[in-house]
């Protein structure tokens, strides 16, 4: 990302306004791939990388391991313990120890863990980052204080003395700062162990240097994808490492195993997973599937799409629509095609169909379409997914009646076609409790009621579709697929007769020009009010809250949220066509590139088949707008696209419409925002792509819709050779978008702040797994969840130092409206909105001065969700 100037202010921008590819950033991984300024190490370099719970350790993971040229070992700084003695004999097989950034304080046990014992005992070669940085100072007699302003992804030019790890740095060369806290200068002695190396333009510390100890710190994140030094500086940590080290390593020639420290690392995470799912999970033995298919004529229009769907699934018990409902290319973004011009429809209805639902933890249930039994799992849904997905593969593509089609072999073998069967679903937000990664030593394993709890709806669901019809709204052609068994000729004569039977009703459907009827036909989901959970004053003491929690260091940036519920009379519950009705109006008039209709209703309380029986019943149909990317797979290379920041467009204006565009783009706070999520997606994703391949392609572009701008980036990483897509997913799951960061201390807050409220399928993913070795999923935003009793939509706002507290509150309901102005439904709003109290309100507003810079000027821009 190429640098910009700073404000007069406070010397410090958001991000850069270049929305070039961080290629060209010194970060990139492009850039070296280990090799340094002067030629790469004379020897590999391990290093100890202490995790404070930071969302950000594995960027520092990624770019240590190009600078060192090996992989470091990450340990949670509360691994074996709070005593460096329980990691000495390890941290020996090691040539440096790096304290990673985090939440909280230095000050406090809980948050630094080990690291002040680090500080206290270990004599080689240390750097401290951020959190660490703050430990070192404290550690020799320095103060932390808080900051006079606060700084997350903030751009700050860093002064410095060009020696030691500043040797060859530009000087006032740009980093990212994520901090509220800082060491208080002249806490430090003149003449004591640490000297300072680095300032901001704003007088504050960046860098600390022992006088006599090799341990060095910063303040500010040189892994961030905005800090144009950061891969210099750590190679001047390497070099100096082995200055101190020399050729020869404190461990002899052996190379330290992963197992260094028994029972921590990645190999023992996913050891003790595979040994949860062999007792819960079915086996995932190899599999091998055919595709038996065929393209319907030449071209199927557009407007017939929706018809397709309503007559052959529109009565179906339960049936999906994964839909890219961006007819118009224009709308598709103009700053980076999104690239979902597919949808996908179908139902479980074929031979190796079934439907999975969980309900955590650990209560799953698998039954199948063809003989109706139903199996009990106790394993997450994660490792339901990885027993259904990892060693599956696709051998051959044949045209109904044997012989193989050239044309479709080319499309669904080389992911032409992304989706050509498998697993169909959603994974709801509290599905976080099963991921080991999320938990710190202060987060103990969810019970039931952490979980939703809801009798129709499953914490998740999966169908296996073995049977659907895909869409291309590029070419405006439709293919009719059928999974079958590898190598089994009565299944695809079986399947040859089903595609052809589906090509031929499509084709009566289209000369017939048959049509669902009026949208407008609601009955029971006409002219409902939605009531948000958090009234307003709540919802605004909640964002007090939240300023404070990042005013003390506990996060960088949270993402509230509450749910709007419309009650519904039990007199008049909605059916399915009113249900499906719902849907068609919302994806008229608000179309997105990953949207979804999903329907789930076995014992028929929905369909009217059942009366007194279905209180318990699954029942639930998600109506799903979202303009949002979690995570895309293709040909090994993941993708994700967070959105931050979104402002109305003008479409009656086009001078009016470009400059609303170019506020977005140049708005301190919506870059803040983008820049840190960013870098919280590339975190996730270091997890499991290697090394080097994790990259930025397009930041903080803006990217225009129907009705909005929006500020989009883009990330992408080549997975691991035994990294698989449900590991993918797990790393990145919930998406940062709907968290904040750090994430795992972020999530725990929002628990709190939230009163414990499950969020459901809102804020979760949603999406397809194909047996192709292809995924692509969704964040669940913009979207309503209907069931018997209620209609529930989830809304709210990324909370950053620079956020106003009305504003937030209108923006969660302009965001809920979205989704109620489509089907015409409205919100109750309590009072109707009273003017805002805080003028009369000195202490609060002397309590959060600190937070109002720039506030002004943010007003008409939103965060996306």
């Amino acid at each position: 990302a190429s640098s910009s100037s700073s404000s007069a202010s406070s010397s410090s921008s958001s991000a850069s306004s270049s929305s070039s590819s961080s290629s060209s950033s010194a970060n990139s991984s492009s850039s070296g791939g280990g090799h340094s300024h002067d030629g790469g190490p004379r020897r590999p370099v391990r290093t100890l990388l202490i995790d404070n719970y930071d969302s950000y350790t594995y960027n520092l993971f990624q770019l240590l391991s190009q600078v060192n040229g090996v992989e470091p070992v990450v340990v949670p700084n509360d691994a074996l313990g709070p005593r460096w003695a329980d990691y000495a004999r390890a941290a020996g097989a090691f040539d440096n120890v790096v304290l990673s950034p985090g939440p909280g304080s230095p000050e406090v046990a809980e948050d630094f863990g080990v690291c002040a014992d680090a500080l206290r005992e270990y004599r080689g070669p240390l750097l401290g980052v951020c959190l660490g940085h703050q430990g070192l100072g404290l550690r020799h007699g320095g103060s932390v204080v808080h900051a006079p302003q606060v700084m997350h992804g903030r751009l700050s030019r860093i002064h410095h003395d060009d020696a030691g790890l500043f040797r060859g740095v530009p000087t006032a060369a740009e980093a990212v700062r994520y901090h509220s806290l800082i060491v208080d200068e002249e806490s430090l002695a003149a003449d004591g162990a640490l000297r300072p190396t680095a300032y901001s333009d704003d007088g504050i510390v960046m860098g600390l240097e022992h006088r006599s100890l090799p341990h060095y710190g910063v303040q500010f994140h040189p892994e961030s994808v905005g800090t144009l030094f950061g891969r210099r500086l750590l190679e001047n940590f390497r070099d100096i490492t082995l200055e101190v080290n020399g050729d020869a390593p404190p461990y002899g020639s052996g190379a330290p195993s992963r197992h260094v420290f028994p029972g921590v690392g990645k190999e023992c995470e996913r050891e003790a997973a595979a040994e949860a799912a062999a007792g819960g999970a079915p086996p995932a033995a190899p599999r091998s599937f055919d595709v038996v298919a065929s393209y319907v004529g030449e071209r199927v229009p557009h407007a017939a799409v929706e018809d397709i769907f309503g007559a052959l699934y529109g009565r179906e018990a339960t049936s999906f629509w994964l839909d890219s409902s961006n007819l118009n290319q224009g709308n598709a973004g103009s700053g980076n095609p999104h690239g979902a011009r597919w949808s996908y429809m179908g139902a479980p209805d074929g031979p190796e169909a079934f439907t999975y639902t969980y309900r955590g933890p650990g209560h799953g249930e698998l039954t199948m379409r063809g003989d109706g039994t139903t199996q009990h799992l106790t394993c997450d849904v994660f490792e339901f997914m990885a027993s259904r997905t990892d060693d599956v593969t696709l051998e051959s593509v044949y045209a109904p009646g044997g012989a193989a089609d050239v044309e479709l072999a080319e499309d669904v073998l080389e992911s032409a076609i992304p989706f050509v069967g498998g697993l169909v679903g959603y994974i709801g937000y509290e599905a976080r409790h099963d991921v080991d990664i999320l938990r710190s030593g202060r987060t103990q394993a969810a019970r039931e009621e952490a979980y939703l709890n809801d009798p129709h709806v499953p914490d998740a669901f999966f169908l296996f579709a073995d049977r659907l019809l895909a869409y291309d709204h590029q070419t405006e052609r439709l293919a009719v697929l059928h999974l079958v068994p590898a190598e089994d000729a009565a299944a695809r004569a079986a399947a040859s007769a089903w595609v052809v039977a589906t090509e031929a009703r499509v084709t009566e459907l289209i000369a017939a020009q048959e049509d669902l009827g009026d949208a407008e036909d609601l009955g029971a989901l006409h002219n409902i009010s939605f009531s948000p959970k958090a009234k307003r004053e709540a919802y605004m003491e909640k964002i007090d809250r939240c300023h404070q929690h990042i005013y003390d260091g506990e996060s960088y940036e949270l993402c509230l949220t509450t749910q709007l519920t419309a009650e519904l009379s039990a007199q008049a519950q909605p059916s399915a066509a009113q249900s499906l009705n719902f849907y068609r109006k919302l994806r008229h008039k608000n179309p997105a590139p990953y949207g979804a209709y999903l329907f789930h209703d076995p014992v028929g309380v929905l369909r009217g088949l059942c009366s007194g029986d279905g209180e318990d019943a699954d029942a639930l149909a998600i109506c799903c707008s979202s303009p949002e990317r979690f995570l895309r797979a293709r040909n090994g290379v993941v993708e994700s696209k967070p959105i931050k920041g979104t402002v109305r467009r003008n479409r009656a204006d086009a001078e009016e419409d470009a400059r609303l565009a170019r506020e977005l783009e140049a708005c301190p706070k919506n870059r803040a925002e983008n820049l840190m999520i960013v870098d919280l997606v590339r975190n996730d994703l270091g997890r499991v792509c290697d090394v080097g391949s994790v990259d930025v392609p397009r930041l903080m572009k803006v990217e225009s819709y129907e009705t909005v701008h929006q500020l989009v980036s883009t990330v992408t990483g080549r997975l691991r050779e035994e990294s698989s897509i449900t590991d993918a997913v797990k790393a990145c799951f919930p998406g940062g978008s709907m968290t904040g960061a750090p994430k795992v201390r972020t999530l725990d807050l929002i628990h709190e702040l939230e009163d414990g409220v499950p969020r459901g399928v809102y804020s979760g993913t949603l999406g397809f797994v194909s047996v192709s070795g292809s995924s692509d999923l969704n964040i669940v935003i913009r979207t309503a969840v209907i069931t018997p009793e209620k209609v529930t939509l989830g809304a709210g706002g990324a909370v950053t130092a620079l956020s106003d507290r009305a504003d937030e509150f209108e923006e969660m309901l302009l965001k809920a409206e979205s989704v109620m102005n489509a089907v015409g439904a409205s919100v109750i709003r309590d009072e109707e909105v009273e003017a805002d109290a805080d003028d009369d309100d000195d202490e609060k507003s002397m309590r959060f001065d600190l937070f109002q810079a720039a506030s002004n000027s943010t007003s008409s821009a939103f965060s996306n969700y």
